[in-house]
């Protein structure tokens, strides 16, 4: 993210920067919510930018290369957003990470999965229930499992 952005990095431990102020609001018309952003070790770096507003039950975990955000971002209620598979499928203790990269004014629908290293370009949507498994370029809707391009979106 560029230094004209305001944004919010968390790194290991309690999340604070000067000029921000982070409060999880529970609205009367859910039952019950949470938000959930985690970054597991000290290399892991979690960046929230300007104006991005997430939803409820939403699931956000570094273990390493780190998460970026963008400006104006809307997130949908449990959204999944991990760098890493947490553990390798023969060795457990060897985890394959990757940085993610969402791009700014970007649209994620509810229970939408991003996995490690996905970029998503700028204006673009995520559909609802989609698994983002590569990168997604500039204004596109993608959509499924995996997500593929479903409409690419005019100026």
């Amino acid at each position: 993210m560029s230094d004209s952005q305001r944004c919010f990095a968390a790194k290991e431990g309690l999340f604070s920067k000067a000029g921000f102020a982070w409060a999880i609001i529970r609205r009367h018309f859910f039952f019950s919510g949470y938000l959930h952003i985690e970054a597991r070790l000290p290399d892991a770096v979690i960046e929230i930018c300007d104006g991005t507003y997430i939803s409820n039950n939403c699931v956000i975990i570094s273990e390493g290369p780190g998460i970026q955000i963008g400006q104006n971002c809307l997130i949908g209620s449990e959204v999944n957003i991990f760098d890493s598979d947490f553990h390798g499928l023969m060795d457990r203790k060897q985890p394959a990470k990757s940085a993610v990269k969402i791009g700014n004014n970007i649209f994620i629908g509810s229970r939408a999965i991003i996995l490690k290293g996905v970029h998503i370009g700028d204006n673009s949507t995520i559909a609802a229930g989609a698994v983002v498994t590569r990168e997604v370029p500039a204004n596109v809707v993608v959509a499924g499992n995996p997500a593929r391009i479903i409409k690419v979106l005019n100026d």
